[in-house]
């Protein structure tokens, strides 16, 4: 059986490492209108946590909370946000605390860290990937349990999709490959029968 070359394997893991990281950093929340509700992500890496940002991706003026110099910067928070948010860092784990959650607070929120002293320091405040992204459904009463449901079923049909997507390329890949090879082999094969023509004449 014809073993994978190393930039297949490449290929496959990669692929699958960001199927891993989208079903990880990516969840679905409901809560009822006047509860509290927490949004927790927990950021990889081992360096200094220098910088906490939550945004909502469509609210583009502000922040819904930031965190630095140790201290919470209500400079650039969402006016609709001030005094209904709290940070909580235990471990590397943060949990963000939003108050008495209303209907206009439904939306997707974003976490960015940035990190001093870490490999991983691409992880930037403005700009880098999120760190982890929570879909929050606001409802009323008996509402809270379908939303979730339904929240579940969108997220295994992205995670589907995206599977599906991956083995298209690697099998992409190895089409190619194959294609390559009999090539080379075809190649190969007319060059050797011209010389052995030419050493007969």
């Amino acid at each position: 059986m014809r073993s994978y070359s190393m930039s297949q394997m490449v290929l496959l893991i990669s692929l699958m490492q960001v199927l891993e990281s989208k079903d990880s950093n990516q969840r679905n929340i409901s809560v009822e209108p006047g509860h509290d509700v927490s949004l927790t992500c927990e950021p990889s890496g081992r360096g200094t946590i220098a910088v906490v940002e939550l945004s909502r991706t469509d609210l583009k003026d502000g922040y819904v909370l930031l965190y630095r110099n140790k201290q919470l910067d209500p400079r650039y928070q969402l006016q609709s946000y001030r005094d209904r948010v709290d940070l909580q860092i235990k471990n590397r784990t943060f949990s963000f605390i939003l108050k008495n959650v209303r209907e206009d607070d439904e939306g997707t929120y974003e976490s960015r860290v940035f990190q001093r002293n870490s490999p991983r320091q691409q992880r930037s405040v403005i700009g880098g990937d999120p760190v982890c992204s929570i879909s929050l459904r606001v409802g009323p009463p008996g509402t809270s349990e379908k939303q979730n449901q339904d929240g579940d079923k969108n997220t295994s049909e992205e995670l589907r999709s995206s599977l599906y997507l991956c083995m298209f390329c690697f099998c992409f890949l190895l089409l190619m490959s194959e294609v390559n090879t009999s090539f080379l082999n075809n190649t190969r094969t007319v060059s050797d029968v011209r010389r052995i023509k030419k050493f007969h004449l």
